[in-house]
């Protein structure tokens, strides 16, 4: 949801790979390389259950007025770049999203000292509550009334005083608070470089302040801190840094993180997966954390997305879409937020009205109750079979294939048939597609054969 200015743009260009894309930002210009490195992890650490970090994300929480519950911080959700509007909210809740994901723009709250004026995020608010989603909103960027809040100690009082009283005046709304977004990079305005450790303490420093400010105005508030660009070699300097000073003891809730610029989600959880790179990825995170006593940490995603374009396909963005969120299942990491709702400043980012839509919606359907359990070890190191369970122990079972080179495209994943141990007999297993539509499938002897492809397979393991 972002924009860096053209210096940062071109500092960023030196890696390996990246994406072109729009942002929608002040202070910055229109164009941005996002620089990914495309790149994996290193350690097999996120294959942790996913309900024992959605359970620490929330616990405890008061109820509030609003008609949304506080509840785990886990599910899907949307970035969004235009005002939202009531028929907004019921297509992203029929999508079965749960979160919105969007800028709290300082210099329009804020335009006379000490004076705050909340009225159209109010609206969004009141609008989002009434369709059942959640606010995820990002506490950004500067005010040209102070003086930066990068590197001034003025700036930063005055920041956390207006995050303090953006936390008092939606306390018990259940809003979500992001405090900035990408501050490894171009967003942020400081005296160091991108991802330098400087960078680092700066950030630190806001957090720290802003934290305890919003605490005292709302001690139940929710607040994300870090929102790391990317997770590869240089991103990780900087929460290194990060993490040396502090920031995961400042009292914020969780780690925010974009994992972009991998050629595909499977990348993304450790090196032992085809076309992974070592050093980078969520385990790689995951490894850093717990050399500060910090392993299980909560984790969410809070931006990430593949564009149509240079060789993506609409149908290769509903695949990696729904993909995306159930690798992050796999990694423990119960969020994701998916960029980007809307066409507006999104380019090719855009999700609403394209087949990623629907496939994400029988995504949600399909996984509702649901919580992932293990990945089963079936055929090749390229096939991915997933399971999930409810509460009444029933299962469900997702299923695909990746290309076995790093770059290469979608649609090189070589489909093959799979047999996946289910233990039941064939009246008892049904499968559907990615848009939803019923698939034959053949059962024998307690295995039920599947033909994987890019496009993950939901079989029903109806009763066990």
């Amino acid at each position: 949801m972002k924009q860096i200015n053209r210096s940062a743009m071109l500092e960023e260009r030196d890696v390996k790979g990246g994406l072109l894309r729009a942002g929608g930002r002040a202070r910055s210009t229109a164009l941005r390389w996002r620089s990914g490195g495309w790149a994996a992890a290193v350690t097999a650490t996120c294959l942790m259950s996913f309900w024992g970090i959605a359970t620490v994300a929330r616990a405890g929480a008061p109820t509030g007025p609003g008609t949304v519950p506080a509840g785990p911080l886990a599910g899907l959700g949307f970035n969004l770049h235009i005002v939202g509007t009531s028929g907004t909210w019921a297509a992203i809740q029929a999508d079965g999203a749960k979160f919105v994901r969007r800028d709290f723009a300082w210099s329009n709250i804020e335009k006379r000292k000490g004076v705050y004026r909340f009225g159209q995020y109010g609206n969004e608010v009141q609008g989002m509550e009434a369709h059942g989603l959640r606010p995820i909103f990002i506490l950004d960027y500067a005010n040209p009334l102070y003086p930066p809040p990068e590197t001034t100690k003025a700036g930063r009082d005055a920041y956390a005083r207006w995050a303090a009283a953006a936390a008092a005046h939606f306390k018990g709304r259940h809003v979500i608070w992001e405090i900035w977004n990408e501050p490894n990079v171009g967003f942020w305005h400081g005296k160091g470089g991108l991802n330098s450790p400087k960078f680092a303490d700066e950030y630190v420093a806001l957090v720290k302040k802003t934290v305890a400010a919003m605490r005292a105005a709302d001690p139940h508030c929710y607040i994300l801190g870090g929102a790391v660009s990317c997770l590869w070699s240089g991103s990780f300097r900087w929460v290194n840094q990060a993490f040396k000073r502090g920031l995961l003891h400042t009292g914020i809730n969780a780690l925010s993180v974009h994992p972009y610029g991998f050629p595909r989600p499977e990348t993304e959880i450790n090196a032992h997966q085809p076309g992974a790179v070592s050093g980078q990825g969520y385990s790689t995170l995951r490894k850093i954390m717990a050399e500060y006593d910090s392993p299980n940490f909560p984790v969410v995603a809070t931006e990430v997305g593949y564009p149509t374009g240079r060789g993506v396909t609409l149908q290769d963005q509903a695949d990696l879409s729904v993909r995306q969120y159930l690798v992050d299942e796999m990694c423990n990491v119960p969020l994701t937020v998916l960029y980007n709702w809307d066409s507006h400043q999104a380019r090719g980012f855009a999700i609403r009205g394209r087949p990623a839509y629907n496939a994400l919606k029988t995504m949600t359907a399909q996984l509702a109750g649901y919580h992932y359990v293990r990945r089963l070890h079936v055929g090749t190191n390229l096939d991915y079979v997933i399971e999930f369970k409810n509460a009444a122990g029933y299962r469900r079972i997702i299923a695909w294939t990746v290309p076995k080179d790093r770059g290469a495209p979608q649609n090189k994943a070589v489909a093959n048939v799979a047999e996946i141990p289910v233990g039941i007999t064939a009246r008892g297993v049904t499968a559907e597609n990615l848009d939803g539509q019923r698939m034959a499938v053949k059962v024998a002897h307690g295995r039920v054969a599947v033909r994987l492809m890019a496009a993950p397979t939901y079989i029903d393991v109806a009763g066990h």
